[in-house]
């Protein structure tokens, strides 16, 4: 495996790994509550709005795996991330056997090693390992949460998340990383219904359309309203012959309902006693 450009592995980023079997039971359940509160705290904070549309701007990241690239936007200053299932569905069998791997001192860091063509790149050109021990996903909505392996305090990053349905001809912001940051302007068309995209093969549910220009890589990539609230992510596109592509967006609600299911997942880990 080449090293990644800029990257030094050291101890801070081993100790990121949720699946490490050797730290003490009250340590475990200190940092599954972290997580628990922070990403409940995401689903139902109120931010200033400016404040909340900088934060999704600068945010996106651009994830990287052997089969491919997608972008995504950080849920936590530790590294979970939203983006869309389908960029990670051919890495699944990498992620459920490290779900089910004991990572301890003599294997971690063979496990870091095989992490390494698994990353995001933030704006800053920061490259971070994802954490293939932690996964949760929502396939009939084509979400996934994450994990990047990020020393840093579990805090929940400052945006809002829309909780409101689409309505039609509403204008968007949308965000893609290719391999910097993009920026496009969407007007939603249909709300509500069953889509396949360009990016996956069954239908995504309960998802909107918009009309716009994006391109591949911008699965993941949040969609921002006017208000500067996180309204959804983009899941694909219907293909045309024109730049202008009809949009498949996952509202947002469905990304509170993953980020909920998630902190009650830490939440019952850190009642556990062992």
């Amino acid at each position: 495996m080449q090293p990644i450009p800029g990257f030094t592995l050291t101890q801070s980023y081993l100790d990121t790994i949720i699946g490490r079997s050797d730290i003490s039971p009250i340590q475990k359940r200190n940092t599954y509550t972290q997580y628990a509160n922070a990403l409940m705290s995401l689903a139902t904070q109120e931010i200033n709005p400016e404040i909340s549309r900088q934060t999704l701007q600068q945010n996106t990241i651009l994830l990287i795996t052997p089969q491919g690239s997608g972008s995504g936007i950080l849920a936590t200053s530790d590294g979970f991330f939203l983006t869309s299932y389908h960029t990670l569905e051919e890495s699944l069998p990498k992620f459920l056997s490290d779900t089910k791997l004991k990572i301890n001192k003599k294997n971690q860091l063979d496990f870091m090693n095989s992490n390494l063509p698994y990353l995001i790149i933030d704006q800053n050109n920061n490259y971070f390992p994802l954490d293939t021990s932690f996964l949760l996903v929502d396939k009939n909505h084509d979400l996934a949460l994450c994990k990047a392996m990020i020393p840093n305090f579990t805090t929940p990053l400052t945006y809002n998340l829309s909780n409101r349905p689409v309505q039609i001809d509403e204008l968007l912001t949308l965000y893609g990383m290719k391999p910097t940051l993009q920026q496009r302007t969407a007007k939603i068309t249909t709300t509500t219904s069953p889509h396949i995209s360009s990016c996956s093969s069954y239908p995504i549910l309960n998802s909107f359309q918009a009309q716009g220009h994006v391109e591949q890589g911008y699965s993941g990539g949040p969609i921002v309203d006017q208000a500067g609230s996180l309204h959804g992510l983009i899941s694909g596109y219907i293909p045309t012959q024109t730049k202008q592509r009809t949009i498949v967006g996952i509202p947002s609600i469905y990304l509170t309902y993953l980020l909920g299911k998630a902190s009650l997942y830490f939440e019952q880990k850190a009642k556990r006693k062992s």
